[in-house]
């Protein structure tokens, strides 16, 4: 009876660790879900405002905002952010796009039956007065008769016709400046 009653005492233990650690996963999912909102609800308050803006940080607002979604499937993120001025543009529109193009690569990575599943994102300069910003994935690719419509309004390749156009609020747009472009 006394050897019964010791296994028990260990496998409830051993349940009740599980559980905690559980409920310590959960909250720390459920902080990083109210990080994700403040920091859409932050962006969301204003738009169309020209500022200074720190692209390498943006780049980080919007890799945290699909942080869980890359570690569920597996991506390894690589960063290679140059230290930039700061530029002046709408933060918002910026974000906008780093998160499709972001969303995009991740559904591409999602896809893919490489080994290792790679994200890259990068800002730097080239020249004295251009700012490049780059995302770049090693999943299922981009087919070659739609490199030149994927910056098209409407165009998705997605089943269910989702919409995420990397361009969509381009800053390539009147009055932004910015020139998108893709490379495969």
């Amino acid at each position: 009876m006394a050897s019964y009653l010791k296994g028990l005492v260990q496998q409830l233990g051993s349940e009740q660790a599980g559980i905690l650690n559980e409920v310590k996963e959960l909250t720390q999912n459920i902080d990083h879900i109210k990080e994700i909102v403040a920091m859409q609800q932050s962006y969301g308050r204003v738009a169309g405002v020209m500022e200074a803006q720190s692209l390498p940080a943006l780049v980080e607002d919007a890799l945290r905002m699909h942080a869980s979604a890359l570690v569920s499937d597996r991506v390894r993120v690589v960063r290679q952010l140059d230290a930039i001025p700061d530029v002046v543009t709408d933060k918002h529109k910026v974000l906008q796009i780093l998160v499709n193009l972001i969303s995009n690569a991740k559904n591409a990575l999602s896809s893919s039956t490489a080994t290792e599943r790679l994200l890259t994102v990068g800002a730097r300069m080239k020249g004295s007065d251009i700012v490049v910003v780059s995302v770049a994935d090693n999943g299922i690719g981009i087919e070659p008769e739609n490199m030149t419509r994927i910056f098209t309004h409407g165009f998705t390749t997605a089943a269910g016709g989702a919409w995420l156009r990397p361009a969509q609020r381009a800053p390539g747009r009147p009055g932004t400046g910015g020139h998108p472009a893709c490379a495969q």
